[in-house]
């Protein structure tokens, strides 16, 4: 991926979100993939799963992968990277802990969501992430996860 793109990118995560920046060489690897290529490496038993797997932070292998049919020369699409490196400040600043709760997983989505909406909006898109997530509960209500829009 343009180098140029990516500090782009890794400036607005951190504009938008306010989490500590992390240098360039510190991101993990951006790969495009075939959405085939992406369904044997991430969800070999349930391919169904990955079918609307646009893009996804890998801490694990540290590596961020996106569908190449992506056109990174659009913002709308653009921004669906802008959410993943949004994955990787959290994952800088938390390690493990943003996947630690169904709580802790919906607030780090939430962040990222509006990040990449922020994003959007200010390229002049009209073009909105995250619709269904702000109707996602956890199942403990006692600790509702944080709504997408607060």
């Amino acid at each position: 991926m343009d180098p140029t793109l990516v500090a782009k990118l890794l400036a607005a995560a951190v504009r938008f979100t306010e989490l500590p920046a992390v240098t360039i060489d510190y991101l993990p690897p951006i790969i495009a993939m075939s959405g085939e290529q992406i369904t044997k490496e991430i969800c070999p038993d349930k391919p169904s799963s990955c079918q609307t797997l646009i893009a996804l932070f890998e801490p694990a292998k540290r590596r961020i992968l996106y569908r190449n049919t992506l056109n990174m020369k659009q913002p709308k699409d653009q921004s669906f990277v802008l959410h993943e490196i949004v994955h990787v400040l959290q994952f800088a600043q938390q390690g493990t802990e943003i996947f630690a709760s169904c709580q802790a997983t919906m607030a780090s989505e939430g962040q990222a969501y509006r990040a990449q909406d922020r994003y959007l909006g200010e390229s002049g898109e009209e073009y909105r992430v995250g619709g269904m997530f702000r109707f996602i509960r956890c199942e403990d209500s006692a600790n509702p996860a944080v709504p997408f829009g607060r």
